[in-house]
Order: C-alpha cells, then structure tokens, then sequence
C-alpha cells in the first residue's frame, strides 16, 4: 500500500454548530490557488446539521474526526496534534479564507526564516456575507492616541496586542509547525485562548503582517464572544495578569530617566477591558508564588471559584451600569438631536413664511406691471387701429381720384386736348425757324 506524502501545509478547522457557514468556510479552504494542503476538520460536537454539511463534500485532502464537546481550544489543539503539514494554519468554522492567503504567507515564510508566523488585514463580514469595512492591523487600537503620549508609533506587536487583539481571531495565524513545539498549544480558555496564544508567539517569535484583508471574519448571533461578555473580560484579566508576571515588562521600559516616561506610554497604551482589580489581585497572588500560566487551571477550569464568581458579577453589574448609561446618554442624545432637527425645522419655516411674502410681494408688483404693460398694449393697439383707418381711408380717397382721372384720360376732349398740345408744338418750331 502506497503511503500518502505529507501535504505542506495543515488547515485546522475546529467545528461547532456552524451549519449555516461551514460549507462556504471549506470551500475556501480547498479553491486556495496552493493546493498542497490538508484540511483536518475536528467537529467540537455539533449538535445541528454540521456533520452532514461535511460528509456532502468530496475532496481526498479533508480528515474529519468528531469529539465530544470540550471547547475551540481543545479542537484546535487536537487539530494541531493530528496534522501532517510543516505548516500550519486555522480557519474557524464560520470565516473564510481569500483565495490567495495561504500563497502569499508562504511566500513570507519561506523566504524569511527568521519569520515564525503570519497574519492579514481582516474583511469584517455580517451573517449574509456583506462587507462592514476592513480591520487594518493595530490601526483601530490608537484611535485618538498620539506618538508623545502612547506606544503608537513604536509598531511593535506586543505593544499593539496590549492595546487590544488587533489580529481578532485564531482564524489570522499561519505559522510553522515548530512554533508549537516550541511555545506550547492553546490554553484553556474559552474565550480568549486566541489573544493568549498571539500575546505568547508575539513575545517570543518574529512575526509579519501582510497589509491587504486576505481573511473574511463573520459576525453573527451565535459568535462565541456575545454569549457571555463578563466571563471574557474576567479571561482577558487572567491573560494580562500571567503576560505581565511571565514577560520582562523592564525591557519595554529600558533604563534611565525616559523609564518613567515609557512607563506614562505604557499606562496610557494598555487596554485591560475594565479588569484592572482583576490584574492586580492575580498579580500579588502571582509574586507570592509561581502561578505562570496556571490561572487557567485554576479560574477557568472551575466556573464555581468564589474569586472567578465575584469577579464576573462585578463586571456583569459594571456593563450592566454602563448599558445604562449608555442607554441614557444615547436617550439625551436623541433628545438634543430632535431638538435641534426642530430648531431647524421652526427656523426653516420662518424661512419659508419670509419666502412667501417675498414671493406674494413680487407677485403683485409683477401683476402690477404686466397690467400696466396691458394697458400700453391696449392703448397701442388703439392708437394702430385708428392709423390704419385713417390709412384706409386715404387709400379709398386715392382710388376714387384715380378712377376719376382714368375716366378724363379715356375721354375724348382729353384726346382732343392732346393733338392740340401737338398741333401748338409744331406751331411754335415752325415760328422759331422763320424768325432766325
């Protein structure tokens, strides 16, 4: 039996009620213009119509396998685990890869050795496939900093990342094989295993960013973010807190009198998402002990720990005190603006009140002078009329003299009158003639 050579590269798909999506995200997978790939799906027990969507396509470079459900970083980890490839990349059950992106990251990995991992730009996406803007890098993390007082200029990655998980999603690593071996798989977390794992690779690894959207990711009601807002963020305080005990924080800082000046940056730079009591609680618990990278087992493992319990029900009060607000502030602003649209309304209507009047005024200066330019009509045709009688008459007096001397021209005393002139002509030639 011919053994099958290992593909280049592995597409881990961690699988999980995607019914909807799954086969437009697979799809995407296998039209990639490289196609040297393996695509290992791992259905994280799916509970809808997933598994059939899967079984419908055939293609020889899919390895499907089913797993009671325990959650995305367990799928991926075991994804990972079962690939073949020597690199290896992940697309979540509901995004979509552009055709070129996995080309293009293997032209920066194999021409740069020294490159451990690749992300994109990312094409935001609704539930039907509409575009709702590009995600460019860190560039949404600086918003409204500037370069005096935050790291926005340093374009670092690890400084990105703590202003937020610009790279958004597990569906944005392509990496190579090693960089498991040599950092370790996702942790267990259920909603932020992927900022972890990138603010873990971003520490210890060179990465690239390639700066076109070559990744489309979903929004939808049943992402896993939306179904519980205060664990995440109690996660997200687990992270930074182990980031800061486990990475020389003293390296970003340097030496000397700009320390304070960075460490004001760095203030001003890191997003902790409302979990600073969180960080600096598991930050004393951390130095009294070797707690690095052992939060997880502990807080995220046991949903009933009085600590992860407080803590989410204090996150839940805040967003639920800020939704308020929120929903206060957008009330005022509502009002201000139906205020101010009626301020424009009554004051487009005094406009439109003097507009009128303006109109009625020239309207009755117009009607003004169009009767007086009828009168002139008027009075001008009058005048025309009694010329042209006056005209006519003439002409009929004219006529009748005409008749009268067409009548002494035809007569005969007239003709008579004639050779008589000519008899008194000749007369008179003759007369001249005898007296010279």
């Amino acid at each position: 039996m011919m053994i099958q050579s290992a593909p280049k590269v592995s597409v881990i798909v961690p699988l999980y009620n995607h019914e909807l999506y799954v086969e437009e995200a697979l799809r995407s997978v296998l039209e990639q213009s490289f196609r040297d790939l393996e695509l290992v799906i791992v259905n994280d027990g799916s509970t809808d119509g997933s598994e059939a969507v899967v079984e419908r396509i055939d293609d020889r470079r899919i390895r499907y396998y089913r797993q009671e459900n325990r959650g995305a970083h367990d799928a991926l980890n075991r994804g990972i685990g079962l690939a073949r490839g020597a690199y290896i990349a992940i697309l979540n059950s509901d995004d979509l890869y552009y055709p070129g992106r996995i080309a293009d990251a293997l032209n920066i990995l194999e021409r740069d050795p020294e490159v451990s991992a690749v992300f994109t730009y990312i094409e935001l996406i609704n539930a039907q496939g509409e575009s709702l803007g590009v995600k460019r890098g860190a560039e949404d993390n600086w918003s409204g900093q500037s370069a005096e007082s935050s790291f926005r200029e340093e374009h670092d990655t690890v400084l990105d990342l703590l202003a937020g998980n610009f790279l958004h999603t597990t569906s944005n690593l392509i990496c190579r094989r090693e960089v498991f071996d040599r950092i370790g798989l996702f942790a267990n977390l259920r909603y932020t295993h992927d900022y972890e794992f990138c603010l873990r690779l971003c520490a210890r690894s060179r990465v690239a960013m390639i700066q076109t959207p070559l990744l489309r990711y979903r929004f939808h009601q049943s992402n896993t973010l939306s179904e519980d807002a205060a664990a995440s963020q109690f996660e997200t305080g687990m992270v930074l807190a182990d980031f800061f005990l486990t990475y020389d924080v003293g390296k970003m800082l340097g030496e000397g009198p700009r320390r304070f000046q960075r460490l004001a940056k760095l203030y001003n730079s890191v997003r902790t998402y409302e979990t600073d009591r969180i960080i600096i609680l598991l930050l004393v618990l951390g130095f009294k002990g070797n707690w690095q990278g052992k939060f997880w087992e502990v807080f995220a493992a046991d949903q009933q720990n009085p600590f992860r319990e407080a803590c989410i029900d204090s996150l839940t009060h805040t967003r639920d005190l800020c939704t308020v607000k929120e929903t206060l502030r957008w009330q005022q602003g509502q009002t201000e603006h139906w205020w101010a649209r009626a301020e424009e309304l009554r004051h487009a209507l005094e406009q439109r009140e003097i507009a009128v009047a303006e109109f009625d005024k020239r309207s009755r200066e117009s009607a003004e002078e169009l009767r007086c330019a009828l009168e002139q009509r008027d009075t001008a045709l009058a005048e025309l009329e009694a010329r042209s009688r006056e005209q006519h008459a003439r002409i009929e007096e004219l006529r009748a003299k005409e008749a009268v001397l067409n009548e002494v021209l035809a007569s005969q005393q007239w003709k008579w009158l004639q050779k008589l002139n000519r008899v008194r002509s000749v007369v008179r030639r003759v007369r001249g003639i005898g007296q010279a």
